[in-house]
């Protein structure tokens, strides 16, 4: 392997252009799809792939975490009508938990009916194999940049933590209460201090994030789009070809509005990616900053989604093989990266991340800014990436 270090510095120009030129890239809005062609143009401009193509599909782009403004108010309804039928609060609770559960932890599209959809779009370059194509290694990230945690930049780590866990555990004694007194347990006074202030603590999920600010997502997740980008950059540059080999980068919108983008990837092109004849693993790329915090993520969508375990081992061979060890394994909880959408959509799958998990002060915040980048991080992403293709070239994903 020759030396990185300029892909990664490229990478890093890259980013700040991005992050410069193309401000508030929400999901479907204006800058994430003209950013995505002006990387589209580069990627002609340079001929690192065989074949640059676009796939629009619709998002809403507010709805993964619109459950932040929804939960607090049906919480609030339930705790004023509390004295009036115990069980109208209990079903407050109810509805509660089944929008969390389903929102949060599942990624369902629950919402996606009340709001307005925009346009969005994935970018499809391909490396074709010199011969017949007999394997197809797909590197991905996505263009587009999160909402602001507001709650998160605000409070600090343990801040954010403890007003979630008491807003989330206000619904579960508000649950108990109701089903106490509707059994006809004597309701005694102090309970209304606990149950009144716990409802009162969704006040402040009310202002979780903030649909005004967008981050720049220079780390989440131009690093990770770059990276994609800068191995066929390398590929082309050192004159590398795959007679059975094909390499593709994939940059999808929509990722943070719930993997919209890897979604309308894995719908569009089933048959394409269920080709019993080409060997197919997605690599997600995602948030490469904390070079001591490499990962590989074995499970994802909050732990409910399971790696491929081949595409894991194709992960731990490339560490092995530069590093002399195979990196850490972690469960992506909570969230999801793009890896989980592929893999339900039954293509074997494996997610990279180069992130401290607590998670770190950047995390959908507005430190997330080309200022905030770490160039030995990329570097070791890009390494790791192409060491994976050298490996799924020799062996594929073996046994």
């Amino acid at each position: 392997m020759k030396d990185t270090k300029e892909y990664a510095d490229y990478s890093e120009k890259e980013i700040k252009y991005v992050c410069t030129n193309f401000k508030a890239r929400s999901a479907g809005s204006k800058t994430e799809v003209a950013a995505s062609e002006y990387l589209k143009g580069e990627i002609e401009k340079g001929g690192w792939a065989d074949k640059v193509e676009t796939q629009k599909f619709r998002v809403q782009p507010h709805s993964l975490m619109l459950f932040t403004k929804i939960i607090p108010f049906i919480m609030a309804t339930g705790g004023a009508l509390f004295f009036i039928n115990p069980i109208i609060t209990l079903g407050c609770t109810a509805l509660c938990f089944f929008i969390l559960i389903s929102t949060l932890i599942f990624y369902w599209q629950i919402f996606d009916f009340l709001l307005p959809r925009r346009t969005s779009q994935n970018l499809v370059a391909t490396r074709s194999a010199t011969g017949e194509t007999k394997r197809r290694i797909i590197f991905g990230g996505h263009v587009d940049a999160a909402y602001e945690w507001q709650l998160f930049r605000g409070l600090g780590n343990i801040g954010f933590k403890l007003v979630s866990f008491i807003a989330i555990f206000s619904m579960l004694f508000a649950t108990v209460i109701s089903v106490v007194i509707i059994a006809g347990v004597d309701y005694h006074w102090w309970m209304n201090i606990p149950l009144g202030t716990l409802i009162l603590s969704h006040v402040f999920i009310l202002f979780f994030n903030n649909y005004h600010e967008v981050v720049d997502g220079a780390n989440d997740n131009m690093t990770g789009t770059m990276i994609a980008i800068s191995v066929l950059k390398y590929m082309h540059e050192n004159k590398i070809s795959y007679e059975n080999t094909e390499v593709i980068a994939l940059v999808t919108g929509g990722e943070e509005a719930g993997l919209r983008g890897a979604k309308a990837y894995a719908r569009r092109n089933k048959d394409f990616l269920r080709d019993k004849n080409i060997e197919t693993v997605f690599i997600a790329i995602e948030t490469i900053r904390d070079f001591h915090y490499f990962k590989i993520c074995d499970r994802d969508l909050n732990g409910l989604v399971r790696a491929d375990r081949r595409a894991v081992k194709l992960l731990d061979t490339a560490s092995e093989r530069l590093y002399g060890t195979a990196l850490p394994h972690i469960a992506i909880v909570p969230g999801a990266s793009d890896a989980a959408a592929l893999q339900q959509a039954k293509i074997p799958s494996v997610c990279l991340s180069g992130m401290d998990p607590r998670p770190s002060k950047y995390y959908h915040t507005r430190y997330d800014n080309a200022n905030n980048l770490d160039v030995h991080s990329i570097q070791r992403g890009i390494e790791i990436c192409l060491k994976s293709l050298e490996v799924f070239n020799e062996s594929g994903l073996g046994s």
